[in-house]
């Protein structure tokens, strides 16, 4: 048995010998090295143990990184083509004696005791309390013909419906039916009617657009109520609840006007934050829900769910008018009375801390709902109706303006961020990976270019810039490449919001052109690759049946060429500067012109800058300079597009332009431009063709046309593109970029003849421009 034992060791330690020694672990096989003295041995075995702790220690922080600090919140500025919804408007009667004294003379008949119509008051609107119910149907002396149960059937006689509570709305000063888009909606505070609430209504029941973006404007609800109200102003996931701010909703009452404006500010979630549980988010959907009382998840509807809970668990019951609940389980008179009794209990929410010090009131565990909006009253007014004789009141509730501000939820730390922590952490300390690529023994490495966005970025913009690229990379250029024959941008192995992970291009010798002027054989690949790229636009949109523009829209916007974009405008303000300086326009009639029709004619690149509704639009990459052009290592093939962050859907003549004026002097322009749209006109043929796709061919005469008509677009842009890439880096400041560059413009222009010369041909095609489109 010992000797069997001894064998079974020994074979065991081989086995383990083996490994080690064969082992990619860092430090492993020095540890059964035969040469190797013990102290050599136990010096690697210190290392391996320390390897392994330090790899623990960081595997341990990426995994408590990722279950508690996965998400981002930033505030989006990108606003001009955002569409906000409004808020939902949700209308619960608060009083009506009329009604009440109506109701009980149908139960009792007139000569009743009007005490009984305190009762039904309390019952109808129930806000928690009911002193005259208790005071009156309970104990040894009761008032005769109380009632001891079915309680939401005499609340429901009471209420009003809706035709009865709302008339003449208005949306954007147009009517329309009231309650036809007033859905009714089951609340704690009773029967209510809302529009524009995810909670009220049925799934098909109509829905108003209530959109409000810059063709529209900010919008504005009207209406007429006719009872006592509280109208509230919430998120369309939240519902009207006992304890609902003050600041949410308008107390309303007879022959008073009352106007509300409020601002808002959305939440925008980031569509990978739906794989993150709950936990990490800190937040619920709507749809995640797990409540019985709305149909979708908020943190007001989970109060609601919390207060109906513990008044079952404190009087086996719930009130009454919870919402959505079964009669088994709204209470009788022996239960309103235990209610009213833990009145205090039930009422007030508040927090654990709050609790143990002793303090009355319920508490809660809820989440925000991940989409909650944050509506702030910025104006508010009440005003006397004179002269009406109806007892109405007047409501309007509006957006003071359109949002300029939002946030955003990203996610920053996913599942694969976490495989690809754990790997990395493993690799570096252990030596250990998951993965090898070997074929014939051969170990081949794979080298990527990695694109990140900076941790901390000051300016959001230059973060939903890098994003419109990492999204185009990931989706839209992905598939337009499968489309084509020829290969015109670097393949993308892995993108995030932060990250992009491209090939490395260089490694295939693949180089910029060293020069901010192109030469000819250097325009002839990049015209085949802005061809292929067009041609590729017009296939995916034919095979797949999509209008890039309409489908897409919202991830191609303008983020260069605008009245609103400080850089551009700042620019373009310099140029006017600069053409104003030139000795050849001082005459009264050149300074009259500069001063007094220039910028209207040079503003129509905005106008260009939009998809086309003349020409036929394509995905274009509207930064064609030499910096983002990468040419084989031979001197023919077509090159490789990079940075498509500026990419928009328009005509190809806006490429055509930046590819010509960014990339050749005007000289060399003029002698090569009818050759280069030539060319580019064979070559969108010979795409379209390889895939029997004849018919899409854009006519030459189209081409000319609006290459024309688009020239102006590669004027203006040369001209103020040089007032940043030609001047020395430490000028370009943020103040330089997007507050004013004219004074440094043309001090510069006198102290450097390179530039002044490079500023005045740009100077002077603009001006030419201008003055031929003026006498047009």
């Amino acid at each position: 048995m010992d000797l069997e034992v001894t064998a079974t060791q020994m074979r065991f330690s081989r086995i383990i010998e083996e490994y080690l020694r064969n082992s990619t672990l860092h430090g492993a096989r020095f540890i059964v090295d035969k040469d190797a003295s013990w102290i050599e041995r136990i010096f690697w075995v210190v290392c391996l143990v320390v390897s392994w702790y330090a790899s623990w220690l960081l595997i341990k922080a990426s995994l408590s990184a990722f279950e508690n600090n996965a998400i981002s919140f930033v505030v989006e500025s990108s606003f001009r083509d955002w569409n906000t919804n409004f808020p939902a408007i949700i209308v619960c009667e608060s009083k009506n004696m009329d009604r009440i004294q109506e109701v009980a003379e149908q139960l009792w008949g007139a000569d009743h005791d009007f005490t009984l119509e305190e009762v039904l008051s309390e019952i109808a609107f129930f806000r928690g309390e009911s002193y005259h119910t208790v005071h009156e149907c309970s104990g040894e002396e009761v008032t005769a013909s109380c009632f001891y149960s079915n309680f939401s059937y005499y609340a429901e006689l009471v209420r009003s419906s809706c035709v009865d509570s709302i008339s003449k709305c208005e949306w954007n000063n147009k009517p329309f039916e009231c309650c036809k888009y007033f859905h009714r909606m089951e609340t704690e505070l009773g029967i209510c009617y809302a529009i524009n609430s995810m909670q009220a209504g049925k799934p098909k029941s109509p829905k108003l657009n209530m959109f409000s973006n810059r063709i529209s404007g900010p919008g504005a609800l009207k209406m007429e109520l006719h009872t006592e109200a509280t109208v509230f102003i919430l998120g369309t996931e939240e519902v009207p609840t006992l304890v609902t701010p003050k600041t949410d909703f308008l107390v309303v009452g007879p022959y008073i006007s009352f106007v509300r404006y409020i601002s808002k500010r959305d939440i925008e979630n980031d569509e990978e934050i739906r794989q993150t549980s709950v936990h990490q988010r800190n937040c619920r959907f709507a749809d995640e829900n797990i409540l019985d009382v709305h149909k979708f998840y908020s943190y007001s509807a989970c109060t609601v769910q919390c207060r109906k809970d513990r008044q079952m668990e404190l009087c086996n019951c719930s009130s009454h008018l919870s919402p959505n609940s079964p009669d088994w389980q709204l209470c009788n008179m022996d239960g309103l009375e235990c209610l009213n009794r833990n009145y205090e209990d039930l009422s007030v929410i508040i927090a654990q801390w709050s609790k143990r010090r002793g303090r009355k009131g319920l508490v809660c565990d809820c989440l925000p709902s991940c989409t909650e909006v944050d509506i702030t009253t910025v104006y508010d007014s009440k005003e006397n109706l004179v002269g009406n004789q109806n007892p109405v009141s007047r409501i309007e509730v509006g957006l003071i303006e359109l949002p300029t501000e939002r946030y955003k939820r990203n996610l920053v730390r996913g599942k694969l961020d976490l495989v690809v922590s754990i790997g990395g952490t493993t690799g570096l300390f252990v030596g250990a990976s998951l993965l090898s690529f070997e074929e014939d023994e051969v170990v081949r490495d794979i080298q990527l270019f990695v694109k990140a966005m900076p941790q901390h970025s000051a300016e959001l913009a230059k973060e939903e810039i890098f994003q419109k690229e990492a999204w185009l990379y990931d989706t839209l250029l992905r598939k337009m490449q499968t489309f084509s024959n020829i290969k015109w941008s670097a393949d993308c192995v892995y993108t995030r919001n932060d990250l992009m992970v491209l090939e490395d291009i260089k490694l295939q010798g693949f180089r910029a052109a060293g020069s901010t002027e192109l030469n000819e054989a250097h325009m002839k690949q990049l015209i085949e690759s802005v061809a292929s790229f067009h041609a590729a636009s017009l296939v995916y949109e034919h095979r797949t049946k999509t209008n890039i523009g309409q489908t897409y829209g919202d991830h191609l916007l303008e983020i260069t060429v605008a009245s609103e974009i400080a850089w551009f405008t700042t620019g373009l303000s310099a140029v006017l500067a600069a053409i104003r300086s030139l000795p050849q326009y001082q005459g009264t009639d050149e300074l009259s012109f500069i001063d007094n029709k220039l910028l209207t004619i040079v503003e129509e690149i905005y106008e260009q800058a939009a998809p086309s509704k003349k020409y036929r639009n394509v995905l274009c990459h509207r930064d064609l300079w030499a910096g983002n052009i990468f040419f084989p290592p031979e001197k023919t093939g077509p090159a490789l597009l990079i940075d498509f962050q500026t990419c928009r859907y328009t005509p190809p003549a806006s490429d055509l332009n930046f590819s010509l004026y960014l990339n050749l002097c005007s000289r060399e322009r003029k002698k090569m431009e009818r050759k280069c749209i030539d060319l580019y006109h064979t070559h969108l043929l010979q795409n379209l063709s390889d895939f029997g796709l004849e018919e899409l061919m854009i006519a030459k005469s189209e081409l000319l046309e609006s290459y024309e008509e688009f020239r102006l677009f590669g004027v203006v842009y040369r001209a103020v593109v040089a007032t940043v890439v030609k001047v020395p880096a430490e000028f370009v400041t943020n103040d330089f970029k997007y507050v004013d560059r004219s004074k440094v413009i043309l001090s510069y222009m006198k102290t450097n003849q390179e530039f002044r010369t490079h500023m005045e041909e740009c100077c002077v095609d603009v001006m030419e421009m201008a003055l031929s489109r003026a006498n047009v």
